[in-house]
């Protein structure tokens, strides 16, 4: 999968909207089905929220959508989609910072 921002944005919106539409599941069925206002997720994905809630949700719909390869939750780092553990904070942290570092190059 080609890397991209993660930043919220249009962009972003459109990858995690298209990824989980592709997995059979829109972003208004994902979010009936984990109780989160479609309202929010669109916040979260554009950025008109900075909340912590609001960047936990983005983080949550990045890593559930698979656009990036790698994951930012999983049993074996004791991580669930449920609570955004500093684990994932850091693998996103660390891959947007060597996207940064690859363009520079």
């Amino acid at each position: 999968m080609t890397p991209f921002s993660t930043n919220p944005s249009i962009r972003l919106f459109n990858r995690v909207s298209t990824a989980l539409a592709d997995q059979g599941m829109p972003l208004e069925h994902w979010c009936l089905e984990h109780r989160v206002s479609p309202k929010q997720a669109r916040c979260a994905l554009f950025g008109t929220t900075q909340t912590e809630q609001g960047q936990k949700l983005r983080h949550r719909l990045i890593a559930e959508s698979g656009i990036l390869s790698t994951p930012l939750f999983d049993d074996e780092n004791n991580c669930s989609p449920d609570d955004l553990c500093q684990k994932g904070a850091n693998l996103l942290f660390d891959w947007s910072k060597k996207r940064l570092e690859a363009s520079n190059d």
